[in-house]
């Protein structure tokens, strides 16, 4: 979603929604502008959440994250082993990501 019409829907719904899910089926950390979304939502006093696979972290983002004012954040780990995790998630590292 374009950030304009975004922040045009957060303006209309702002007195209406205690909270919004930035996810759904996808992961949000590849949306290029996720730090500016969550921001504009907790500056009009919505609650925001995020859940992610987390192959996209990196500390830089982690800060921003923070420092952005999400208000929860989930994982989904896709398996135990290093071999599960691997072979479900193709390309990430399983030590990395513990």
């Amino acid at each position: 979603m374009d950030l304009g019409l975004y922040k045009k829907i957060i303006d209309e719904v702002k007195n209406y929604v205690y909270d919004i899910n930035l996810f759904h089926r996808g992961e949000p950390l590849l949306h290029p502008s996720i730090i500016d979304i969550i921001s504009y939502a907790n500056n009009k006093n919505i609650k925001t959440r995020i859940h992610t696979n987390s192959t996209l972290l990196t500390p830089e983002l982690s800060r921003k994250i923070i420092l952005s004012g999400l208000d929860l954040i989930s994982f989904s780990f896709d398996g135990y082993t290093k071999e599960t995790y691997e072979k479900n998630r193709v390309n990430a590292n399983y030590d990395h990501q513990l």
